[in-house]
């Protein structure tokens, strides 16, 4: 097993590393990037990175609270929900915290088409 205990200390990044390239299971390539600037290679990071909550001062609730509003209003009116009420909900409720990118990142990075 490649992360058990060496002398009571786990094994460092690099020897594992080092480990894996000895059991041929990886070989790094140092020219792998070479074809890319600097600031390709911090954007393409960037986006591989855990979207974060926007800050209070950014939120902007007016999209969830029209939601709010046509989920009550149709069960006022009609008796029942809008069609597919939870799921808009959900989306807003996303949008609203995460920024309206979200659900790119989402279908990107976890959604398999």
């Amino acid at each position: 097993m490649l992360l058990k205990k060496k002398n009571k200390e786990w094994l460092k990044e690099q020897e594992i590393l080092d480990e894996l390239e000895k059991r041929d299971i990886i070989n790094p390539e140092p020219d792998l990037f070479k074809d890319f600037s600097d600031e390709q290679l911090e954007k393409e990071l960037e986006k591989r990175k855990k979207p974060k909550i926007l800050n209070s001062e950014d939120i902007n609730l007016s999209g969830l609270r029209k939601k709010a509003e046509e989920y009550v209003d149709s069960l006022f009116k009609n008796g029942h929900p809008p069609k597919d009420a939870e799921q808009y909900m959900f989306e807003e409720v996303m949008r609203t915290f995460y920024g309206k990118d979200i659900f790119l990142w989402i279908n990107n990075e976890y959604i398999e088409f």
